[in-house]
């Protein structure tokens, strides 16, 4: 059992911040300095040396997401027909949503075959090339 040490000297200062400048984790850092893990982490935040950045805020994630959504969707009627989109308000629920052609090109349309068995957004075809490994994508291709 560790007796807990009350002071800090500054020899123990140095020691932590070196360890924490060289990337070790608190645990290490406390099995080498004879501390609690915890005596460290708190040291580490009162000399103002944590070694973890804070987390963004969560509103500041939530903004970032819908404005990524927002250009998406911007973008993505920029490039398309008007044909592509008539293209998606047909597409019933169990038809295959496996595009062919480019969105931009007249004869764009989904392939509209009865969906996969083992469920899914594809046809049984679709679904099969949609979840071929990446090196036989790369072999085919």
């Amino acid at each position: 059992m560790r007796v807990a040490k009350i002071r800090w000297t500054d020899e123990e200062d140095m020691e932590l911040t070196k360890g924490i400048k060289l990337s070790k984790s608190y645990s290490v850092i406390s099995r080498e300095m004879g501390r609690s893990r915890s005596a460290c982490i708190g040291r580490a935040y009162r000399l103002g040396l944590c070694a973890k950045a804070p987390a963004p805020p969560i509103a500041a994630l939530e903004r970032s997401v819908s404005s990524y959504h927002e250009i998406a969707v911007r973008s993505f009627r920029g490039d398309c027909t008007q044909h592509a989109m008539e293209a998606v308000l047909v597409l019933e629920k169990n038809e295959c949503s496996w595009p062919i052609g480019h969105p931009t090109d007249e004869g764009f349309h989904f392939c509209r075959a009865q969906v996969s068995a083992e469920g899914g957004s594809y046809c049984a075809v679709h679904r099969a090339t949609a979840l071929l490994p990446a090196i036989q994508k790369e072999v085919s291709a």
